[in-house]
């Protein structure tokens, strides 16, 4: 392909992206912006969307990473959206925009359930909130998780996030971004940064060996080194849930999927000046966190998880749900699916724990809302299940009254399609 067949092409101080983007793309996009920058010389830079078609996330992270970099150095990018309204409201929703071109483009207040926007993070208070909220989309937006499957996953976004902070060396810090999959359980994310990259952290010349050696277990334990074992870690934990494992970092890139030969690619001249992880992990998997998580032969399970910190009660067998912090609304069905989940999921990671749901600072919810959440667990629970894992408390008493009318109302439905199959 020649450069002007490329998708990302520049012109005195315009880098143009066009069409159907890659994350192979990425190292071309690393080079346009260092001719145009540091060859060059231009302070001012029009970064133009227009063209582009569709991106991924494991393209635009690293690409908000690089930005991020050339504007801490005084650089003023403008960013040109695509003309396509829905790539254009994705890169509003991603947070893409926000950080390329802050001025111009507001932060994301996007809270959909299955997609956790871009979130920059830059000391270890910022890394375990973003972290959390991963975590916390998961609970919320896929059923039937396994909790070591989900204790794997946290474990794998600590210590990537971590090694951002600890290991880049540099003052812009890191990106996470996240999206979960209902349907097969999967959850992907992207750690960007735009520091020195692991071949220097290393201290490796040879950029193929550093990524060979990242992944082993033990190496990057070395003292010299002072790092541990979280990339060799996440790559077993995605490739044993069937997922898939990326590094891309100088001038080689280490793809890893499930069921294929791990690939090493060397890619100079094209030098991507920091470190990308992609990762995709299947959270439905049993017992992942046994099988992938084992330093020396010895399973490794790490201490506290979200679960616990976040919902269990110092009382063995009780947890709780403060609805006005672990939803986003009550005034919707959809909101309501949203909760259910994440109540059922505590449940079931939880066998017998009873769950107390607290209502403070809640005057009022939508009656679509009590139906979805309580009326239909009431049915699924029973009545006897219901009354030994469900507790309600400060609730006020109108919001009381229309879960009572929820779950009488499910209950008539509820028996009047027993009538009717019986009668058929």
């Amino acid at each position: 392909m020649s450069a002007n067949q490329r998708p990302i092409h520049w012109q005195k101080n315009t880098i143009s992206v066009s069409g159907q983007i890659s994350p192979a793309d990425l190292r071309y996009f690393a080079r346009a912006l260092n001719v145009v920058i540091e060859k060059q010389g231009y302070q001012d830079i029009y970064l133009d969307f227009t063209s582009c078609s569709a991106t991924f996330e494991s393209f635009m992270l690293p690409v908000v990473a690089l930005c991020v970099g050339c504007q801490s150095k005084g650089i003023d990018i403008e960013l040109v959206l695509p003309s396509d309204p829905f790539l254009a409201s994705l890169f509003h929703n991603t947070n893409w925009a926000y950080y390329i071109d802050p001025r111009r483009y507001q932060e994301s207040n996007y809270e959909g359930a299955h997609h956790v926007p871009a979130i920059r993070y830059t000391n270890p208070t910022e890394q375990h909130r973003a972290v959390d909220r991963v975590v916390d989309a998961v609970l919320s937006s896929i059923s039937g998780i396994d909790r070591s499957g989900l204790k794997a996953l946290e474990w794998s976004l600590n210590e990537i996030t971590d090694n951002v902070l600890n290991h880049a060396q540099t003052e812009h810090g890191g990106f996470v971004q996240a999206s979960t999959y209902s349907e097969s359980k999967q959850v992907e994310f992207v750690v960007a940064d735009a520091g020195i990259g692991i071949p220097r952290s290393l201290g490796i010349n040879s950029h193929r060996r550093a990524l060979e050696e990242a992944i082993k277990e033990g190496v990057t334990r070395d003292s010299s080194t002072n790092a541990g074992n979280g990339l060799y870690g996440s790559y077993s934990v995605a490739t044993i849930s069937g997922g898939r494992f990326q590094i891309h970092s100088g001038y080689a890139s280490l793809i890893a999927n499930a069921g294929e030969n791990l690939r090493i690619l060397t890619n100079r001249p094209l030098l991507y000046p920091g470190t990308v992880v992609v990762a995709r992990i299947d959270c439905g998997k049993e017992s992942l966190l046994e099988q992938a998580l084992r330093f020396g032969d010895v399973p490794h399970d790490p201490p506290f998880d979200y679960i616990e910190r976040k919902f269990e009660k110092e009382t063995v067998g009780e947890m709780t749900f403060l609805l006005r912090e672990d939803i986003v609304s009550v005034g919707s069905r959809e909101a309501g699916r949203v909760a259910k989940k994440k109540i059922t999921n505590l449940l079931s990671m939880n066998p017998g724990a009873r769950l107390q749901i607290d209502f403070s600072g809640i005057p009022i919810i939508s009656s679509s809302f009590a139906d979805e959440v309580f009326g239909r667990l009431f049915i699924e629970l029973g009545p006897i299940g219901f009354a030994k894992l469900i507790d309600f408390k400060n609730v006020d008493r109108t919001v009381q009254s229309l879960i009572d009318r929820a779950i009488k109302q499910r209950m008539q439905s509820d028996e009047g399609r027993q009538s009717t199959t019986e009668k058929q």
